[in-house]
């Protein structure tokens, strides 16, 4: 078996790249050329996201069931840090919010926007489909949403990709 070190052709911007798509930091630019050229950050996001989302996923169905989750309260994933991308009422009616970028799933308290933890009832708004399987939650005091889905109503587990896919096609 050969070996070969590759640390020669990754280069130190490339490094910067990753680790700013990882931490969130958006503000990062890379230099772009020629007209119509797409946004590269957010295509290099996209393909790191769909690169390591099996590897994600696999981390966090190994995790999914410590009780150390049962104890996390906060806005962002406890895996890989990105934020919620689905809110989920089980069938037990508890609520989840479902990282977007790993799948990891973790209790919220659904009477709370995940972003900003405003907890007063008149700044929040939530917008429902007929069937009730799926909804749009928003949050006047930070101006943001998430979109959450009913398991009980829909009759089936979460599928992150096409449910957040269908709640953008819900009559809500």
């Amino acid at each position: 078996i050969v070996s070969r070190d590759w640390s020669s052709d990754v280069c130190s911007s490339d490094l910067v790249l990753v680790e700013a798509w990882f931490v969130g930091d958006r503000d990062r630019r890379v230099p772009v050329t020629g007209p119509g050229t797409p946004d590269v950050p957010s295509a290099l996001a996209q393909v790191f996201t769909l690169a390591l989302r099996p590897w994600l996923g696999k981390c966090a169905d190994a995790l999914q069931e410590r009780r150390e989750l049962d104890a996390w309260r906060h806005a962002y994933c406890p895996l890989c840090g990105s934020e919620p991308g689905l809110a989920v009422v089980a069938p037990d009616g508890r609520t989840f919010l479902m990282c977007a970028r790993c799948t990891l799933r973790w209790p919220h308290d659904s009477d709370a926007c995940p972003f900003c933890e405003n907890a007063n009832a008149s700044l929040m708004s939530s917008f429902g489909a007929p069937d009730g399987a799926y909804r749009v939650n928003v949050c006047d005091a930070c101006r943001r949403y998430l979109k959450g889905m009913d398991v009980r109503r829909a009759g089936r587990p979460p599928m992150p990709l096409v449910d957040a896919a269908e709640i953008g096609r819900a009559h809500v």
